[in-house]
């Protein structure tokens, strides 16, 4: 997964949807935010399935809220 933007830097918040706690389901480390581009996202699927609900923030946008669904392998 890869998350870009051309006009701004975002922020992307990822919350577990079983827990409600914030999570970094991805492989490889956190980038410090805000960023312009994430790079490419190895999602770590230990646990099988993993709701993960994330949002995109950015300054005078308004908030996308989609959920990733991972259902298996």
């Amino acid at each position: 997964m890869r998350w870009v933007s051309n006009d701004a830097p975002f922020t992307l918040v990822v919350t577990d949807l079983d827990t409600g706690g914030a999570k970094w389901p991805f492989l490889e480390a956190q980038p410090s935010w805000p960023v312009t581009d994430t790079g490419v996202r190895t999602l770590d699927v230990g646990q099988i399935p993993t709701y993960l609900k994330y949002s995109v923030k950015a300054d005078r946008c308004a908030e996308l809220d989609p959920i990733i669904i991972v259902d298996r392998n």
